[in-house]
Parts: C-alpha cells; structure tokens; sequence
C-alpha cells in the first residue's frame, strides 16, 4: 500500500519524524514510538527523519573594523565570526574571502551543529579589506555577508580608518585653531584701545 502525506504539513522548518505501522492478517502490529527504545525502532525500520529548512544561517562578526596592532602579531590578524542556523551547518562549505583574493576554508575553533565559532586570517594591509565571509547549512541555504576590515599597524593609517577618532581629532584642532584665533583678535584689539 502507498501512503501520501500532504506537503503543507511540512511547511515549518523543522526536524520531523513519520512514525508508519502497520497490522498484519493476524493482528501483529508494528510501531515505533517513544517508550521503544533507540535500537528496537533502528530494527523496526518504522520511523522516518527528514528536515525541512527554508532558513539561511546567519553570519555574525566578532572583529572590530580596525583591530589594536597588539592584535596582529607576525603581519596577520586573526580574526573570528560566528555562524548559527536553525537546524544544521555544512562547515566544510563555509568561506571567506578577502578582496580580491581566492577563497579560502574557515578554520573551526567552538560549536555545534547549530552554532559555531571559525577563525580565518588577514594579513597585514595599508588600505582597507572587503571580506566576504559566505556560510551553508546542510540544506543548501546560503548567506554570504561582506564586512570591512583595515589590518594594519601603521599608526597614521589607523588613526586615518577609526572615523571617532579622525573626526574626533579634526573637531578639537579646529576648536584649538579657533581659541588660537580669537585669543590672538583679542589681543590685537586689547593692544588698538590702548
């Protein structure tokens, strides 16, 4: 006999499970449920397990735009993301790519299944990175997410890419530069009415 399930049941990215059984002419019947334990319903054969994920994992970096050059140690950064899906990662498809360059393998440090920490490293640069760092669950969903990163330990470029900072330094020069100006109008007029 053939049985059909209709696909709106499984609309839900979730792990499901069919449980089938059947009874024979003479009233056996073959059932898997939860009191069996794992190796009775391996034996019965009566469940089915699939996954339905319509999910792409998410990307999260965990670098600053700009790291210390404490950070970079022999010209290269080491930087780490984390990856999470809603059901199961494929790490071996997980990547990253650096400007222009080719694609390389995320390197595995923590996790699970579901959710993992991966490092990759950039090397030493004056100019600022595009890097696209692109994740796959066992699905096949995908999600790629570029990032900007400037390596460097060139103290002026650094000061250059940390915009709080650039813009910081601008404003208190320029109000130096005003103090400077009005000090200087005030004493040409001190000295005029004299």
């Amino acid at each position: 006999n053939a049985y059909t399930i209709k696909s709106d049941v499984f609309n839900d990215s979730a792990k499901y499970i069919v449980t089938v059984s059947s009874i024979d002419k003479a009233k056996n019947e073959n059932v898997s449920d939860d009191k069996d334990d794992e190796e009775d319903r391996q034996k019965r054969h009566c469940d089915v397990e699939f996954f339905v994920d319509k999910k792409a994992p998410e990307i999260f970096p965990l670098f600053d735009e700009t790291p210390n050059s404490s950070e970079i140690i022999n010209g290269v950064y080491t930087a780490k993301v984390q990856i999470t899906d809603n059901l199961a990662l494929n790490l071996d498809e997980c990547s990253v790519k650096i400007g222009d360059g080719a694609e390389k393998k995320l390197t595995f440090v923590e996790g699970n299944d579901q959710i993992v920490i991966c490092s990759f490293e950039i090397p030493n640069n004056t100019v600022g990175e595009t890097i696209t760092i692109t994740a796959f669950d066992e699905a096949g969903n995908q999600n790629s997410e570029p990032q900007s990163i400037t390596v460097t330990d060139n103290v002026l470029i650094r000061w250059f890419y940390n915009t709080p900072l650039f813009i910081g330094s601008i404003l208190v020069a320029l109000i130096l530069i005003a103090g400077i100006i009005i000090l200087i109008v005030a004493t040409i007029r001190r000295k005029r009415s004299q």
